[in-house]
């Protein structure tokens, strides 16, 4: 479907884009194919990042504004929610910092698997700074995936889910609910917004267009990655330029009605493969779901579809499949 999109509607995006799928299918062979010292490496390079993101985050969150450090940050203004700034790290998006975040928190789960003494310290504090980066982002999935993601960790048994769980669990959960006390102010914001009559409209009229764009092209979509550009050519004031939010409405409008019936299948035999795996690798696969449905980052942006290419490769490796039983 991709191949026919693309022939019925060429363009330099549709290229570009190719490109980057393919550079995330190298990074899942590569990722999946490593050994358990090179997965070890990679988790404790995960962790380690998200704690300095998370610390420059909090930063940016009682600055009220980027560094300008470049490379690691850039200038400019933050989201505020109420009072509060949502911090973003070296990220563009607070949110897109929320999912590097809960990979790091998934890569500690992992690293952490058998720690004990010192070692399992590490990655409890480690735990802590990531907890309170998450809770300078203000997301709502997270939420979505977190919650569900920890209870189903701490519920089950030490012989399946490891002794490191639960505290590495816990010292995020403290972090978290630490920094969320400071910046209350956002939260309460965002508690407000979600309780509104007008809660969520704005990803509800992106889901509507996308859903219209869908229908008016059903057989071969609007080619790949042309999303916003189609929205653009449109000119409508009402629709914002941005994508739908949700992969698998994205994936109709661009591809066509099968493109989108093939993302959604393609979820579901993934998600019944999953069910088999450990508990670990059930709730760290978990974490992902809310931003697939509800956001766009993970599979539209060059970081976001790296992000989740890594995701996937830890979750299809064979090594951290065994370490996780």
């Amino acid at each position: 479907m991709f191949a026919i999109a693309f022939a019925a509607n060429p363009s330099y995006r549709g290229v570009e884009y190719s490109v980057r799928l393919l550079a995330g299918v190298a990074i899942v062979d590569v990722a999946r194919r490593m050994d358990s010292a090179a997965v070890r490496r990679v988790c404790i390079v995960l962790a380690a990042a998200g704690a300095i993101e998370s610390v420059l985050a909090v930063a940016q969150s009682i600055h009220g504004r980027g560094f300008a450090l470049y490379p690691i940050d850039h200038d400019g203004g933050l989201l505020a929610f109420g009072d509060t700034h949502a911090g973003r790290g070296g990220f563009a998006h607070p949110y897109h910092l929320t999912v590097f975040l809960l990979l790091a928190l998934f890569a500690a789960l992992i690293g952490g698997r058998s720690s004990t003494g010192r070692e399992l310290r590490l990655w409890v504090g480690t735990t802590s700074f990531l907890g309170a980066g998450i809770a300078v982002t203000f997301s709502r999935a997270m939420i979505l995936g977190l919650v569900p993601a920890a209870v189903l960790w701490c519920l089950a048994r030490r012989d399946r889910i490891g002794r490191s769980a639960r505290p590495i669990v816990g010292a995020l959960f403290l972090g978290l609910a630490c920094t969320s006390l400071l910046f209350a102010d956002g939260w309460t914001t965002r508690a407000r917004q979600s309780a509104g009559s007008g809660a969520d409209r704005g990803r509800v009229t992106l889901a509507e267009h996308g859903l219209g764009i869908a229908a008016d092209h059903p057989f071969a979509g609007i080619g790949p990655a042309r999303y916003v550009i189609a929205v653009a050519e449109e000119s409508l004031p009402e629709v914002e330029l941005l994508p739908p939010h949700n992969i698998i409405v994205q994936a109709a409008a661009e591809l066509g009605a099968a493109g989108g019936v093939i993302v959604a299948l393609a979820g579901l035999w993934f998600a019944r493969r999953l069910l088999r795996r450990p508990v670990l690798l059930i709730g760290g696969a978990g974490l992902l779901v809310p931003f697939l449905l509800l956001d766009a980052y993970p599979y539209v942006f060059p970081a976001g579809l790296a992000i989740s290419a890594l995701w996937i490769g830890l979750l299809e490796n064979p090594t951290v499949r065994e370490h996780a039983s």
